[in-house]
């Protein structure tokens, strides 16, 4: 009786079906695990790298206002100006106290408070009609209230950004004095500049970011709502292409009075992430490089060989001719030592055979001379 003969390839199938699983596997677990380890800290170096733009933003209005206060200290400590201060001449205020002087100062307010408190000259410059017109009322309150008046150092200094109803500026102050630097303080001279839309896209060009001020006093959005009421600066990000950052400004007394919205590119998360599908398909094609060879080398180290070997077999069953012998390959592994047994099998079935032969030849001969 025949055995039913079985598909001759489902070693194959196995092998394949195995190295297709662990190919798979091992590719998951390493695109897991760079995405975890390796998009982790991309993301912390983008975050990294917004908070430096961030410290940035806040590094040019400091700049801004170290600006303001050089021109406030020129201005101040100079003996014309130590002069005026006290006998008003017209003089000066028609050398120096021109439009073309808050033009060439890209200031909008310039102001001289004598130590009485008294306001001897404050003017705003109207950059459209080029005319200086008097100071608000706003920012007039805003020095008497502040700490700038009560001043008698000459050492003092005062650079802040504050904030008016409706109009935050950038604001500096020093002592007038001689042009030595020696006192008495006879008051003080202010100068300002409104740090307005204009000057957010100034500092946006100057940056190469995407800037925009939100007024934390009047925050409309979640995010402005929850930086005005924790007074934290903030990272988000807010797709895949986009981030977002929130710097805070803080007035004289430390209160935060402006968000600075920053808004950047994820370059370096789809540089990194590029970076990991790049990986992810030459580890794919390696992988399935490997599987090839694995199957060459399986279907002709193995399996053709036990092919060759189970026809050879079955050859020999059919035709009864037990002296054929198995090739043995001359390097010994399992197979060829497989094929050695059976050929020692098929030798001791030989030898059985003559035996055999040999002890029915004597039965008959044996028989034929009983009978004679």
């Amino acid at each position: 009786m025949k055995l039913k003969e079985k598909h001759f390839n489902s070693i194959r199938i196995k092998t394949i079906t195995m190295l297709t699983g662990m190919f798979i596997g091992i590719v998951a677990i390493i695109y897991l695990t760079l995405s975890s380890i390796m998009l982790s800290k991309i993301n912390l170096l983008e975050q990294q790298y917004m908070w430096e733009h961030m410290k940035r933003v806040e590094n040019a209005v400091d700049y801004a206002l170290q600006g303001l206060a050089a021109d406030a200290f020129d201005w101040a400590v100079w003996d014309d100006t130590y002069a005026y201060i006290r006998d008003h001449n017209k003089a000066y205020e028609e050398s120096n106290l021109t439009p073309a002087t808050f033009s060439n100062l890209k200031i909008d307010v310039m102001a001289y408070v004598d130590e009485n408190g008294k306001w001897v000259f404050a003017g705003t410059f109207d950059p459209e009609t080029r005319q200086i017109k008097p100071v608000p009322e706003e920012l007039k309150t805003y020095v008497k209230n502040s700490p700038i008046l009560k001043n008698t150092d000459t050492d003092y200094r005062f650079r802040s950004l504050i904030m008016l109803p409706g109009q935050p500026m950038l604001l500096a102050a020093c002592p007038i004095l001689e042009s030595d630097g020696s006192g008495p303080v006879r008051g003080h001279m202010i100068v300002a500049a409104a740090f307005d839309a204009d000057r957010v896209e100034q500092l946006s060009n100057q940056l190469d970011i995407e800037l925009e001020a939100v007024n934390l006093d009047q925050a409309e959005g979640a995010l402005e709502a929850r930086l005005a009421k924790e007074h934290k600066p903030s990272v988000k990000i807010l797709n895949e292409n986009e981030m977002e950052g929130i710097s805070i400004l803080r007035d004289a007394y430390g209160q935060p009075a402006i968000g600075l919205k920053i808004k950047k590119n994820r370059d370096i998360h789809q540089v990194g992430s590029n970076g990991l599908e790049t990986t992810l398909w030459v580890l794919t094609g390696a992988f399935f490089l490997l599987i090839l060879a694995q199957l060459a080398f399986l279907d002709r180290k193995i399996l053709r060989r036990l092919r060759n070997f189970s026809e050879a077999i079955r050859g020999i069953g059919q035709k009864r001719a037990f002296s054929s012998r198995l090739p043995v390959n001359e390097v010994t592994d399992e197979i060829t030592i497989v094929a050695s047994s059976v050929n020692e099998l098929l030798s001791e079935i030989e030898t059985s055979q003559v035996q055999v032969r040999c002890s029915e030849a004597a039965l008959k001969k044996s028989s034929c001379k009983t009978s004679d």
